[in-house]
């Protein structure tokens, strides 16, 4: 049985003593049974060290639990700024269409307010306002609909919203609140904080005495004059989040790739579990050579000769010259071990062997068990078949 730790007193360095660096060190000396498992903090799988990419079957299974590499601030900042952009450039034709309809419904009012006029003010109302924000409307739908298509594509999960009890697990939060990620949405906060502070500031400070000359001038004029210049300031804004947006996904992806990372025995196991356990696939694949070999021995007594190699190749050829037209027929063959039994068996059932290297050596490579022997080969075939019939006619 392992003995016990010493107990000691953490209070002994502040023991007044001769010499205090001698109880610090027997205090760390009595510590020194503390052992701690560096792996704990290793950025690991239980399987072992995730040092491979993820295969197409783990990024699929991801994608079926809603995990993707995915930034909620590059769609927002896409949306947003593309339809500023919208805004800009088709403002005119959105306060055109205002106006026109402000001037109907002043000059043709209604004369009476009955339901159907009342109807006919608020569809009219709608369909105005809906003429003037469509292109934001539209501009907006395309671009969270491609920034979203880019980022994940089409999937549907509902994996996410399942009950999940380990996301109510202390351990877990707490190693979230002491990740890099809060760092990072740390710096991305201060990022977009300093950007929103420091354009509009340097605007002022930059056309502050342009201000002072629209003192004398009427509201259109000061639009007219101001309108450029707060869209280059609010554009200039936009775009710099939009790159803090890019930076995010950029750091999304990267760490989404490195999350999904797998260990080789993760890769194994997969296999094993799409391709089946490669040692039981060759367990199988043995025994039905078995089988295909125990078949094709048992059709070696019906052979009319074999034509050997002499010693590594064996092929028995059967022809049933009792039927008009027929073929012969390629029943077995087998190289060095599997050979020796065929010749044995040949010997057994008193079938002749015949030697020839050359034909024995392409009807191993060309013909397979149970296929009739090609017509380039009849040639041969036939001269061995007649040096059979004719020892077989001495013999007799």
């Amino acid at each position: 049985m392992k003995d016990k730790p010493p107990k000691y007193n953490i209070f002994k360095i502040f023991n007044t003593s001769e010499d205090p660096a001698e109880d610090c060190i027997e205090v760390f000396d009595e510590l020194s049974f503390i052992d701690f498992d560096l792996q704990l903090f290793a950025d690991d799988s239980p399987t072992g060290q995730r040092t491979e990419e993820a295969t197409p079957r783990r990024r699929e299974k991801a994608r079926e639990e809603g995990q993707m590499a995915k930034s909620a601030d590059l769609t927002g900042m896409a949306v947003v700024t593309f339809c500023f952009i919208a805004i800009y450039y088709s403002g005119g034709f959105s306060l055109k269409t205002i106006i026109e309809y402000l001037r109907m419904v002043y000059s043709n009012p209604p004369l009476n307010f009955d339901n159907a006029a009342i109807n006919k003010i608020i569809i009219d109302f709608t369909l105005a306002i809906w003429r003037a924000i469509s292109p934001v409307v539209i501009t907006a739908f395309l671009t969270a609909l491609v920034i979203s298509f880019y980022q994940v594509g089409f999937v549907f999960s509902l994996e996410p919203m399942a009950l999940n009890i380990s996301r109510f697990n202390p351990v877990n939060g707490m190693s979230k609140i002491f990740s890099k990620e809060p760092l990072f949405e740390l710096f991305k906060s201060i990022s977009k904080v300093l950007v929103v502070i420091y354009f509009p500031y340097s605007f002022f400070t930059q056309n502050v005495k342009t201000f002072s000359r629209f003192m004398g001038l009427d509201v259109s004029q000061i639009i007219g004059t101001a309108a450029p210049m707060l869209f280059d300031m609010c554009l200039k804004i936009l775009m710099v989040l939009l790159i803090l947006a890019i930076i995010d996904y950029t750091y999304q992806y990267f760490e989404f790739e490195k999350k999904i990372m797998m260990s080789k025995y993760d890769i194994k196991q997969e296999y094993k579990q799409e391709e089946g356990d490669p040692y039981l696939k060759q367990e199988l694949r043995r025994r039905a050579r078995k089988i295909a070999t125990g078949q094709m021995m048992r059709e070696v007594p019906k052979a009319r000769v074999i034509v050997t190699n002499p010693t590594h190749l064996s092929i028995a050829i059967a022809y049933d010259d009792s039927q008009a037209g027929s073929a012969p027929v390629l029943t077995a063959k087998g190289a060095d071990f599997l050979a020796l039994k065929i010749r044995e068996l040949a010997k057994e059932n008193d079938i002749p062997l015949y030697e020839n290297k050359p034909l024995a050596r392409q009807l191993y490579e060309k013909v397979g068990v149970g296929e009739t022997i090609p017509e380039e080969f009849f040639e041969a075939i036939a001269v061995i078949l007649a040096f059979v019939y004719k020892q077989k006619g001495i013999a007799k």
